[in-house]
């Protein structure tokens, strides 16, 4: 068995290489262009403490989770109401990522017949990122990216340790400078990095299989975060040294007149003195195909796994209707993506265009997962998302205008205005949770009625019936929790009733066994029956009468875990009215059997673990 040591080793490899889009590659040597050695460490800090506190935070979520609860239940429940806002965040970091790689390496070669070789060079790196994310999968995949960090590092010494025979660039110059605003730029990069791993697929991945590995996500990120930190801190190096060289009078004016000079080292190292077949430039070269391909790879993995999850709990009338395997091919995304690729180097954009997404338009959705998801109950989910969105894209034009403007108060406005209405957004109560709150209790009710099952809806605010009613009726809360006992409340009708009035005495059981259900369903939510490795059958009931309800009447049906050993489990039952009175009492017993053979088995695991905050 592997030591807990080398398992955070392989994972932080992988968390490194999967977090090394082309937005950190190159943009390390942008900054560190624009602002030197202090550029270089503000844009390399916040990036790794950023993806360490993913971490961090994952880990915290995963130790606080309820009982039947999980780490990827928690996530299922986000990215299903925001498969859109995930799927779209995968999209435009897939097509930055081809998009800097093709740029500022290939194009910057300046070869014959360009645009079809960028169109081959992107076709290869498809084929590629598909080819090892089949093979690998998540499971596998830690493995391929630790043999490839170490590639890295064997790259990269070499690369230090020879870059010193290629000839500098004198009297030619000084290299063009821009008239940015340090603290205009600075803010924009940590609110995107501090919040950008949280809508990252490839990260939720990670972070849940290290958790079913019983990994620790701290440690695995912790050594991530100072691998990735290793990676921008050489790129940035390597910047200096070119600079240092008389490199930066390669920088381009852009179609926004501001110089960019991401590919200065791909130029630099194939001006005067050495060609595209020396070790050196080759060596480079290697360096950042195998930064972006590790990317490309783990984005596949990432987008396949969310797909299939989608496409499976999805109702969509489309998922009958066209092939399941298109449905969750990530195939399409990534064509979308290496189209928007090459629509981009033809129009001569930049990677800035692409980033400021992840300053603006991604934050609010960002914000509100952190603070929800570590919050009390990271399942309850109610978001405006029209107000949302609208939010996202204000902010988005906002920035984008102080950016092409060089007007560093728009631009820090851009990126704040998200994260001041994501906070407040996250914060603030649903209009039901405050009217509800100042509505007085009925007998036997509690707060704890915020407890009531979530609405799917993400537009619409949840209403339990007790926030519905009007001022002097009874109130009801269909599903709580009151001390240890899982309370199920409904309102008797005609149907339960026998020719003289009162409730039949058969519905008493039925009530019973729906509540036991809806029991099941609350501490074990992860259930699937299609799945599941065990089954759990009743081996014996009992229920004594006490009062008769009659039609219209308030009935609760409380249930809790009255002891168990290690084979079986004894559930205790309570039927009472809108008073509190006894209608009746019993109990049950559990057993465990496996779902394939019935071979009676040990309770599992994880019955134990959700049956515990019920137990006397």
């Amino acid at each position: 068995m592997k030591s807990s040591a080398s398992k955070s080793l392989f994972w932080g490899s992988s968390v490194a290489l999967s977090w090394t889009w082309g937005l950190g590659l190159f943009f390390a040597v942008q900054f560190t262009f624009q602002f030197g050695l202090k550029g270089l460490l503000s844009f390399a800090i916040p990036n790794a403490i950023g993806l360490f506190l993913f971490g961090a935070g994952t880990a915290h979520i995963a130790k606080k989770a309820k009982p039947g609860q999980s780490l990827e239940l928690i996530f299922q429940k986000w990215s299903t109401k925001l498969s859109s806002v995930f799927l779209f965040y995968q999209f435009i970091a897939l097509s930055l990522t081809i998009f800097a790689l093709t740029r500022y390496l290939f194009q910057a070669l300046d070869l014959a017949n360009s645009l079809l070789l960028l169109l081959l060079v992107v076709i290869a790196l498809l084929a590629i990122a598909f080819l090892l994310g089949e093979q690998f999968g998540i499971t596998k995949i830690k493995y391929s990216h630790a043999f490839f960090y170490g590639v890295l590092i064997i790259l990269g010494i070499y690369i230090w340790v020879t870059k010193d025979t290629v000839a500098s660039l004198p009297g030619m110059g000084n290299a063009p400078k821009n008239d940015l605003n340090f603290l205009g730029y600075l803010i924009p990069v940590c609110v995107g990095f501090f919040t950008g791993p949280w809508l990252d697929l490839q990260q939720w991945q990670r972070a849940i299989e290290m958790h079913k590995e019983k990994t620790s996500i701290r440690a695995g990120y912790l050594v991530g975060s100072l691998l990735f930190f290793a990676i921008l801190l050489f790129h940035g190096s390597l910047t200096l040294w070119a600079m240092e060289q008389g490199a930066g009078i390669y920088a381009r004016k852009g179609i926004d007149g501001i110089f960019y000079a991401q590919d200065m080292i791909t130029r630099l190292l194939t001006s005067q003195g050495t060609n595209l077949t020396g070790v050196l430039p080759l060596a480079y070269f290697a360096f950042l195909i195998i930064c972006i391909i590790t990317t490309l790879d783990s984005g596949y993995i990432a987008v396949k796994w969310h797909l299939q999850h989608h496409v499976k709990e999805g109702k969509n009338m489309l998922y009958s209707i066209l092939p399941k395997s298109l449905l969750t091919s990530p195939i399409p995304l990534f064509v979308a993506a290496a189209i928007t690729a090459l629509v981009a180097i033809e129009a001569n954009l930049e990677l800035e265009y692409f980033m400021v997404f992840f300053a603006t338009y991604f934050v609010s959705y960002a914000i509100i997962l952190i603070i929800r998801s570590l919050g009390d109950n990271p399942l309850e989910i109610h978001l405006a998302k029209t107000k949302i969105f609208a939010i996202s894209c204000l902010s988005l034009v906002i920035a984008g205008l102080g950016y092409i403007h060089l007007e560093p108060i728009l631009l820090i406005a851009g990126t704040l205005i998200p994260v001041i209405v994501g906070g407040w957004l996250a914060t603030r109560k649903p209009i039901a949770a405050i009217q509800s709150s100042h509505q007085p209790l009925q007998d036997g009710q509690t707060d704890s009625f915020e407890d009531v099952r979530q609405a799917d809806s993400l537009d619409t605010p949840v209403h339990s019936a007790a926030a519905t009613q009007l001022a002097g009726s009874d109130n009801i809360a269909s599903e709580y929790v009151q001390d240890k006992w899982y309370v199920h409340a409904f309102r008797a009708t005609y149907g339960d009733t026998n020719s003289v009035g009162n409730v039949y005495f058969g519905m008493y059981a039925m009530w019973v066994g729906k509540t036991r259900e809806l029991f099941f369903n609350y501490c074990l939510p992860d259930f699937d029956l299609k799945k599941t490795a065990f089954l759990i059958l009743t081996r014996s009931f009992e229920h004594k009468f006490a009062l008769e309800a009659r039609e219209f009447d308030i009935i609760k049906v409380k249930i809790k875990v009255k002891n168990f050993n290690r084979k079986f489990a004894t559930l205790e039952h309570r039927i009472v009215d809108q008073k509190e009175r006894l209608l009746g009492k019993g109990s049950q017993s559990l057993l465990f059997v496996k779902a394939d053979t019935y071979e009676q088995i040990d309770i599992p695991s994880e019955v134990l673990a959700a049956f515990t905050p019920f137990t006397t």
